[in-house]
């Protein structure tokens, strides 16, 4: 997985470099399935179902959230970690996708990068959080039966300059 992490550096610095956020290259299909996984993503955090998160990442899958945390465990961690947040500070959030770039770099293996904005979230102590915008860099693969699914996941919060 380190070598994946390396790929996944350069390819997302790659990628910034030579294409504005929502542009797309690859096969037609390929584009339209990545963004039908993005979309249950999407529909899973806003109906905060853990289970149903977790299932857009591959089993052994690599996920470090806003603060720079590994969740351990692949998907089942990515799922354990999630639960207790939907029921608490994300319990009232919405989650919407402003932009995406998807690079595909071998047939099986996309570096997607998403632009997010989120309301609703609270902190630590149940107050309101004020909208947050960020970016999620990923690298998903398809999988023999030709399912694409998130194996490395980072996440990281923007500052609110850049809304």
């Amino acid at each position: 997985m380190t070598s994946l992490r390396t790929l996944l550096g350069i390819t997302l610095l790659a990628s910034v470099a030579l294409a504005p956020c929502g542009a797309q290259r690859g096969p037609a299909p390929d584009v339209r399935a990545i963004r039908r996984l993005l979309d249950a993503y999407q529909d899973a955090w806003n109906r905060h179902d853990a289970h149903a998160f977790s299932l857009v990442f591959t089993p052994d899958a690599e996920f470090t959230n806003v603060r720079g945390v590994p969740y351990p465990g692949g998907r089942a961690g990515i799922e354990k970690a999630h639960a207790p947040l939907f029921a608490t500070m994300f319990r009232d959030s919405h989650n919407t996708t402003t932009a995406v770039h998807v690079k595909f770099l071998r047939p099986d293996v996309a570096a997607v990068e998403v632009r997010w904005r989120m309301t609703g979230a609270r902190d630590r102590q149940g107050r309101p959080r004020p909208p947050v915008i960020g970016l999620r860099d990923m690298v998903l693969t398809k999988d023999k039966s030709g399912h694409w699914l998130i194996a490395v996941f980072h996440n990281v919060e923007l500052p609110p300059t850049n809304q």
